[in-house]
Order: C-alpha cells, then structure tokens, then sequence
C-alpha cells in the first residue's frame, strides 16, 4: 500500500486537536480481512480513537500477493508466509494512517 493513495481523511469536531498539532508519530494500522468481513471496522475505529488515536486517513483495499511479499517481506522465510499472504489477499482490508498526539509537556501519550 502506497500512503499516498488514502482516502477519506477524518474531520475533527470542533474542540478536538487538530492536524497542525505536534504528534507524536504516524504509523499504518491494517484492519484484516476476517474483521472486515464480520462486520468489527467500526469498533476497531471506535476502540482506537477512545485511546486518543488519531485517524488520519483510511482506505478499503484487497491487497495483491505482490503487495503482500513488499509489506511482510520480514516474515517472508517463516514456515506461515504462504498463508498469511493467502490471508491477506481473501478479502478487503482496512489501511488507517494512525497518529497519537504528545501531550502538553511534550511527551508521548501512551496507549
């Protein structure tokens, strides 16, 4: 998955950090196929941003095998890798572009 290509970014309500507030770091949440499936992606959301996770973005996207090999090449020698790529690639997941907000004196939330 390219970062670029999110969509959707998520609009604050008024009284909520904004964008232009010092986070602490960004990172890529995948929600699976099995959740997307049974229906959980707005829990898993909710679950997140009552942690003061941030959404920043997300996109549905079945990934491709090649996409797969890129993104988990670590795993790629582990006895599992050809069923987690078989996983991943059953059905749509889930992209979050995810950021947590420092907090006032500067330090890392933690969560």
């Amino acid at each position: 998955l390219r970062m670029a290509k999110l969509q959707d970014p998520v609009i604050l309500a008024p009284g909520e950090p904004s964008l232009s507030d010092e986070l602490s770091e960004y990172t890529l949440a995948l929600i699976k196929p099995d959740a997307v499936q049974a229906g959980h992606v707005e829990d898993i959301i909710n679950e997140l941003t009552s942690q003061g996770i941030m959404i920043i973005a997300r996109e549905e996207h079945t990934m491709t095998p090649d996409e797969i090999y890129s993104f988990y090449s670590h795993l790629s020698q582990e006895p599992f890798f050809l069923d987690l790529v078989d996983f991943m690639t059953s059905g749509p997941c889930v992209a979050l572009l995810v950021a947590k907000l420092r907090t006032d004196s500067g330090k890392r939330c933690r969560g």
